[in-house]
């Protein structure tokens, strides 16, 4: 039987006329009376809604006149098959894609050895995507683009389907080679320095360079993926908005995140090729934090706290007059007004983002004694 759907049964045995009801009987241990029929040639027809089947074992219970011991047939409902459509992974890959639908239902594949277990199913238009990653690497490796092979899919209540398997080309490859941060231009307000280049303010412009590994080759028509780890924000440097070649094995993007990725894009960056249809793996390109904009701090004579002025405040989580933040001062969530009382600064201000806690920027305080 298949869950989900109507389902009609026929019982053979002899003696229908002798049966006085039919009840589907659950492992919970409830039972349901069933609509059922005897049919001239002794047979007994029965029918179970889709409401009342769900995956898994459930008995008929069959109760005939002036007899006290009840005839049980045992039954197990499936989930119902979606469509296997074909397996492909690319050429020195250790993972590839499955296609169809209803591939929640996949437990793994296998082709010629190799055994791929399931990751997680993203939908596609109208049909299901499945990253299936094979559990180890030596009988793939020596898979060579162009070729078609057979595989098996088991589904989690045991059934195995067929699918055909497809060896793509290898997919790009490319490594960073160096990156350049070109800070944006703030007029009468303090300058905030990150503490490594491994992080960028989101409104300043990024340089990167790229290398081809193996057999990739720049020809100036393919494209770099850039996008938030988390998948918020995304866009592509192509031709026309920031990516030239040097030559076949080195190649340049610039990127201006605050107009690529919008205004509240924020956390780490990934980035990949995309070269005739195909994509490279993601790597890890740089950490992206909006700042905000401080102009002064104005302190009472002899005070031991000041009070520091700016805009969009709220970025910071903390502010301190020392590295270890003695006595700092905590910003809450939301916070809008434009000044905020801090400890009375020497030389730097230490400011700990509210988009990585782990990054303190500082800045240089022109203080203003009153």
């Amino acid at each position: 039987m298949i869950a989900g759907r109507d389902n009609s049964l026929t019982i053979e045995g002899g003696a229908a006329a002798c049966v006085e009801d039919i009840a589907l009987a659950r492992i919970s241990g409830t039972t349901e009376p069933l609509k059922w029929a005897a049919l001239p040639d002794g047979r007994i027809t029965a029918t179970i809604p889709k409401a009342q089947i769900a995956a898994g074992q459930i008995n008929l219970l069959i109760r005939q006149q002036g007899i006290a011991d009840v005839d049980t047939i045992a039954l197990t409902a499936l989930t119902e098959t979606g469509r296997i459509d074909a397996f492909t992974l690319h050429a020195g890959d250790l993972h590839g894609a499955l296609t169809g639908t209803r591939l929640d239902t996949v437990a793994s594949l296998s082709v010629d050895g190799a055994v791929f277990s399931p990751g997680a199913v993203v939908r596609t238009g109208k049909a299901d995507e499945r990253v299936m990653t094979v559990e180890a690497p030596a009988p793939v490796t020596g898979w060579a683009a162009g070729q078609d092979r057979s595989g098996r899919v088991t589904l989690k209540d045991g059934r195995v389907l067929p699918v055909a398997v497809h060896v793509a080309p290898a997919r790009p490859s490319v490594t960073l080679i160096d990156k350049t941060i070109a800070p944006a231009a703030h007029a009468a307000s303090l300058p905030i320095t990150l503490p490594s280049s491994t992080v960028m303010p989101l409104d300043a412009s990024l340089t990167f360079s790229l290398r081809g590994a193996g057999a990739t080759r720049f020809s100036g028509r393919e494209q770099v993926e850039i996008a938030t780890v988390d998948g918020r924000a995304s866009t592509v440097i192509a031709a026309a908005n920031g990516y030239r070649v040097q030559s076949a094995q080195v190649a340049i993007a610039t990127i201006e995140p605050a107009k690529a990725l919008g205004v509240s894009a924020y956390g780490p960056l990934r980035y990949r090729l995309l070269q005739d249809g195909v994509e490279s793996d993601w790597a890890p390109l740089i950490t992206l934090v909006r700042l905000p904009t401080l102009t002064g701090v104005t302190c009472d004579k002899g005070a031991p706290r000041c009070l520091l002025t700016g805009d969009a405040l709220y970025l910071l989580a903390a502010v301190g007059g020392d590295a270890q933040f003695t006595g700092g001062a905590a910003i809450p969530d939301g916070y809008t007004a434009s000044t905020v009382a801090i400890p009375r600064p020497t030389d730097t201000l230490f400011l700990k983002l509210r988009d990585d806690n782990s990054v303190v920027a500082t800045a240089k305080p022109n203080v203003a004694d009153r």
